[in-house]
């Protein structure tokens, strides 16, 4: 064979060659010592090699030499082997020793002078009809593609498949150890015996059936396309798959290393029945798995978007589990977590859902900080988008990590047995569950506790609306602006407050609008409505005094003008209804006159997208005394009292008022019978407010009380024309309010109290009409009916901010404003009366205004009078 050789596994090796001895100085240092000489192994060189020269040197002994002829037995283990040539000298015979050798002709050990090269036993293609059985201890190898149609059995030796495809659609029963680092493509049956290895560093897909007894360590690829009875241990380092109809079933372990990859996917359910740790990454997608043993997560578990069922799940520190929308994380034993991966983990958006038949009991071990009820505790802080539990079971929650401390975020909350079913949570940490969405709202309303422990479910923001509830089309832009700073104000709200926006967090969306609706502060605009839109609070006396006395209203010593109605000291007083000549007369030889008016002004307001709608009554005393300095010159001085009671659409609530007010006026007469009349006043306003409110399952009322001022002028000029029986009388008038309310804070302690800063308003209008009557004679006496139109025109009063703040808010937040629109700026006012005045010098009258033109606003005016002489 030469120096060198190839032979199989366990094969046979022949040895030949030949030998010499020289006695030399051996016997002088070793007389009758023995010389053997032998071939060995060299690496590894097993005892027993074959000797072929035994004998003793001796005197005489001379040279001697011959041949050998052996055989060997190689190795079973493939590898390079060398033979060398051992020999021993000494006093007695030495059994052969496991590689021990000589030396060469220099001296040198390790002489070594044949090389042997094992390899596996090439297997050859098995028919249907075939059986093979390996030898014990003997490698085997495929060679390459190799095909088993019959049977292989493996017994106790070591079989390699190292490149190409190896196919089976036999039977092969594997009682050693199998190498894959090929491609196996199984459509038969493997079956991994009890205590052997089966290691697949290449490629594995099995579509057929797999039992696995013993190891099976993936470290390349394993494509489970059928089923996989494990009852042993399965290890995997590398890729592992499960699609389609892959199934493992048995009670065997298996487990995915730090450098392993699980992926599971197919339409069908898959299932696990042993025991699953994870150490590296676990993902499932698009199917359903179930785990029917303990799975026991240290890496990275990831469901996109899948079914994923456990018996019992435990987390270790290192672990974390990810999953979103869609994705299902069912346990139907005890979730033991100790994770502390928190930004890594990510199950927001997943369902959590404990199940079992009734009365089923299950642990969970909670490693989320309690953070309060704030939204941002949600993040980074394992939160659930749910968690479940079915009907009749019951769940205990304990702490799962060393950090002092938990709580468990869930957007929803879901108990199949409703309410009730807190009594079978045990607790001392709390539930946190987002009150915006409509599954919770059966937990809403109150912190509810549990059937036992210290801890409590509650929202984890007190935030009663969300943007659609907020903005939602059939809310006012006021009532749009207040829902959120509600919503700010119960970010972090005590007291009362906290109860209210619980309350809030209970209703519906659609009672949730309604709330809105009913708690935005929109009386507040009101407050100037009556003096400013509806000039209830507009002293016209002075001017309508003036008017009378051009008409001879002032003739007497001491006369007293009563609506406009002349009440004079003497009967000659009643002459002053005539002619101009005797008033003029009159009017001189009486300088000094008084006057006495009242008013009633009923109005409506209908709710519009800036007021709330409100009906309205005033009443007013104006009274005056004024002193003629010359014939073309009257000045005066005037006192106005006004009450005004205000009753707000929907039992919203009402507000009263009373205005107390000084003036000033004159009058000044031009050629060609043009007048001039002014008047400046000032006064303050005193304001009671009570602000009603009410909402499913709540009413409550704020009030308040605060101060304010007004002033204003006015200054109108006209000419009187008279012809026969007829009169008209165009004017013109300008007239300027300025008011002020005082900063205010409602009191009531139901939590709704708002705080009003301080209103300022002005407002500048002309009035451009004329006035018609006309003096009919009857025997008992005048009556003379009139008629007046004039056009209003509004140049300021402009949309107003009137800043506001939820009182029981927390510094900072709460504020909002509330707009009072802009006004109509041309409208129309209208009016008639009918005056009678008798022969006997009494006299009465009838005086009714109202208002056209301005949207949602109804008016009305209404005076009467009589007339008495003295």
């Amino acid at each position: 064979m030469g120096n060198s050789a190839t032979v199989s596994s366990g094969s046979s090796v022949s040895l030949a060659g030949s030998y010499s001895i020289n006695e030399g100085d051996a016997i002088n240092h070793c007389p009758n010592c023995i010389i053997q000489l032998y071939t060995a192994w060299i690496a590894p060189a097993p005892a027993g090699s074959d000797g072929f020269f035994s004998g003793i040197i001796g005197s005489g002994f001379g040279n001697q030499s011959g041949t050998f002829q052996t055989q060997l037995t190689a190795p079973k283990a493939p590898g390079s082997y060398f033979i060398g040539l051992g020999s021993t000298f000494d006093y007695s015979y030495q059994p052969n020793v496991g590689g021990g050798f000589g030396k060469d002709q220099s001296g040198l050990s390790g002489f070594a002078p044949f090389q042997v090269t094992v390899t596996p036993i090439t297997l050859a293609y098995i028919a249907p009809s075939d059986s093979f059985s390996a030898l014990p201890g003997y490698y085997y190898n495929t060679g390459g593609n190799f095909s088993n149609n019959g049977t292989l059995i493996n017994n106790s030796a070591t079989l390699s498949h190292s490149s190409g495809i190896f196919s089976n659609l036999g039977v092969i029963s594997n009682q050693g150890v199998f190498d894959n680092a090929g491609q196996i493509v199984n459509s038969g049956s493997i079956d991994n015996v009890t205590g052997n290895t089966l290691t697949n560093a290449g490629e594995l897909v099995n579509q057929g059936s797999f039992g696995n007894a013993g190891q099976l360590s993936n470290q390349g690829t394993f494509s489970n396309l059928a089923v996989l009875n494990n009852t042993g241990t399965i290890s995997n380092t590398g890729q592992f798959n499960l699609a389609q109809t892959g199934l493992i079933t048995g009670a065997g372990d298996f487990y995915n290393s730090g450098q392993g990859r699980v992926d599971i996917s197919g339409n069908n359910t898959h299932r696990f029945d042993g025991n699953v740790s994870n150490d590296g990454v676990f993902r499932t997608v698009n199917t359903s798995v179930a785990f029917t043993g303990n799975f026991t997560n240290n890496g990275r578990y990831e469901s996109d978007p899948s079914i994923n069922q456990f018996n019992n799940l435990s987390i270790g520190s290192s672990g974390y589990l990810v999953g979103g929308a869609g994705d299902v994380f069912i346990v139907t034993g005890d979730f033991n977590n100790a994770s502390t991966q928190n930004t890594l983990w990510n199950t927001a958006n997943a369902d959590l859902v404990f199940s079992g038949p009734s009365a089923t009991q299950h642990a969970m071990s909670l490693v989320g900080s309690d953070q309060g009820q704030a939204t941002a505790g949600a993040v980074n802080n394992f939160a659930w988008g749910s968690v479940s539990v079915a009907s009749g079971n019951g769940l205990q929650l304990v702490d799962g990590n060393s950090t002092p401390g938990a709580a468990l975020y869930a957007s929803r909350l879901v108990l199949a047995d409703g309410v009730s079913q807190l009594s079978s949570i045990s607790s001392d940490y709390n539930i946190y569950i987002d009150p915006t969405l409509p599954e919770n709202q059966y937990l809403l309303g109150a912190i509810r506790s549990f059937g036992s422990g210290s801890g409590q479910l509650a929202p984890w923001s007190l935030q009663p609306f969300t943007e659609a509830t907020s903005t939602a089309p059939e809310l006012t832009f006021n009532q749009q602006t207040f829902a959120p700073a509600l919503n700010e104000a119960c970010a972090s709200p005590s007291g009362i407050l906290a109860t209210r926006c619980l309350q809030l967090q209970a209703l519906s969306p659609e009672q949730q609008t309604t709330a809105v609706a009913a708690l935005t502060p929109d009386q507040v605009p009101g407050q100037m409505a009556g003096p400013v839109k509806l000039g209830a609070t507009r002293m016209d006396g002075p001017l309508t005094r003036l008017a009378s006395l051009r008409g001879g209203g002032g003739s007497a010593p001491l006369s007293v003008n009563f609506n406009g109605i002349q009440l004079s000291a003497n009967k000659a007083g009643a002459q002053g209804l005539g002619g101009a000549a005797g008033d003029e007369e009159l009017f001189r030889d009486s300088p000094l006159g008084l006057f006495l008016q009242t008013r009633f002004n009923f109005a409506n307001m209908q709710g519009d997208a800036w007021d709330r709608g409100f009906d309205s009554q005033a009443r007013t005393v104006t009274g005056g005394a004024d002193y003629r300095l010359s014939d073309k010159l009257v000045v005066g001085a005037a006192f106005n009292y006004t009450h005004s009671a205000t009753q707000y659409a929907d039992s919203a609530g009402n507000m009263s008022s009373d205005t107390y007010l000084g003036a000033i006026y004159g009058s000044y007469y031009l050629p060609q019978d043009i007048y001039l009349d002014w008047v400046g006043n000032y006064g303050g306003n005193e304001y009671a407010f009570n602000r009603q409110y009410a909402y499913s399952g709540f009413a409550g009322q704020s009030i308040s009380a605060t101060t304010g001022n007004q002033y204003g002028f006015a200054l109108s000029g006209g000419k009187d024309f008279n012809w026969q029986e007829w009169a008209i009388a165009p004017y013109l008038r300008l007239e300027y309010l300025g008011m002020n309310i005082a900063q205010y804070q409602e009191q009531s302690g139901n939590g709704f109290d708002i705080i009003t800063g301080e209103q300022v308003n002005h407002s500048f209008v002309s009035n451009l009409g004329a006035q018609i009557s006309y003096a009919v004679s009857t025997p008992w006496g005048v009556i003379t009916p009139a008629a007046r139109v004039e056009w209003e025109h509004q140049y300021l009063n402009d949309n107003r901010l009137i800043h506001m703040r939820l009182a029981q808010a927390e510094p900072g937040l709460g504020n909002f404003t509330i707009q009072t629109g802009e006004p109509d700026r041309d409208y129309v006012n209208l009016g008639g009366s009918v005056s009678a005045t008798l022969a006997n010098g009494g006299s009465g009258f009838v005086r009714y205004e109202t208002r056209l033109g301005q949207a949602n606003i109804a008016d009305h005016i209404l005076e009467a009078g009589l007339r008495m002489s003295f």
